[in-house]
């Protein structure tokens, strides 16, 4: 496979991995709450307002949403149907991006086939055949 091809299919699994687990995913999770106003009032909370909390609660969280990146939907759109020939395939092509993702830091082949519960060799074999796969997919969408 060429490295360009490669890179291309990699870039699709980042924006996958960024927006899936993102900080959008995170929307609704960051504005006030009970307990969190309990000790910003020091147990004395004001008395309602009148103002719907969830209103302005859903309000302030617009700004953790954000739109998908142009190529997102290229990306969902192949993943699925990598999934539907095999699941095991977009695992093992997404597991080093999401892993680094999570977890702040590089993984190696070996670490990574350890977390999914596999052994190095199928792992590699099904990331490969991922590769594979989606290169076939986007060579055919090039063409059109």
């Amino acid at each position: 496979m060429a490295r360009d091809m490669k890179d291309r299919i990699d870039k699709l699994v980042d924006i996958f991995v960024n927006y899936a687990a993102g900080v959008g995913a995170d929307a609704g999770w960051h504005g006030p709450h009970r307990l969190g106003m309990i000790l910003d009032f020091h147990g004395d909370v004001p008395p309602p307002n009148g103002n719907d909390r969830s209103d302005v609660q859903a309000i302030n969280e617009i700004r953790y949403l954000r739109r998908a990146h142009a190529d997102f939907n290229l990306a969902c759109m192949l993943l699925g149907r990598l999934a539907k020939q095999k699941e095991k395939y977009v695992t093992a092509l997404i597991a080093r991006r999401y892993l680094q993702h999570v977890y702040k830091r590089p993984f190696n082949d070996g670490e990574i086939a350890e977390e999914l519960g596999e052994r190095l060799p199928v792992y590699r074999h099904n990331r490969k055949k991922a590769y594979q796969v989606l290169s076939d997919a986007l060579n055919f969408i090039d063409e059109y």
